[in-house]
């Protein structure tokens, strides 16, 4: 486990999706279906579009951490398949956040931050740009928390480099 995790959230197990055998074609009732018979209306309905109907998909994206694992050369285990940016960001808040770990982001920036931050009851410190609109990474290195810097930082555009990211994760790496 991360020593970044906060700890009420060490002890969580991870959720794990009901099993979703490959072998051959199963009609297998998962935990949010009824095992009663639907209206006749809606059976009738079923019936007719029954050649479309497809098996749940594989909860863990095996297939597609596969290919990116294949592709950019990372293991599985480095790869988040997600629902988009902003629910990687929400976990990030709950993960590696609360009460005595602020999070710590440049004040124009996703707007989605401070919805998290509140969310979760994480007090977060908005820190400004430069007067060119780039963030300065000496205002980083020292925070005592979550630091979330998009790269490009939106709205700007404007990105930091390799290095200069590299030097606040070093500096969050003590």
């Amino acid at each position: 486990m991360s020593k970044f995790l906060v700890v009420k959230l060490q002890s969580l197990s991870a959720y794990v999706p009901g099993e979703q055998p490959r072998d051959k074609k199963y009609v297998k009732l998962n935990t949010n279906e009824s095992p009663f018979m639907p209206a006749p209306p809606v059976k009738s309905a079923v019936e007719k579009a029954a050649a479309d109907l497809q098996l749940y998909p594989d909860p863990d994206c095996n297939a597609m951490l596969d290919r990116l694992s294949a592709v950019y050369g990372l293991a599985k285990d480095q790869l988040i398949v997600c629902n988009g940016s902003d629910e990687i960001l929400d976990f990030a808040v709950l993960a590696f956040s609360d009460e005595k770990h602020p999070v710590y982001f440049p004040d124009i920036s996703y707007g989605c931050y401070p919805v998290f931050s509140d969310k979760y009851s994480v007090p977060y410190v908005t820190i400004p740009l430069k007067d060119d609109f780039s963030i300065d990474v000496e205002d980083y290195l020292t925070q005592d928390g979550t630091v979330i810097i998009a790269n490009p930082n939106a709205p700007t555009g404007l990105a930091l480099s390799v290095d200069a990211i590299e030097k606040v994760v070093a500096a969050k790496q003590v």
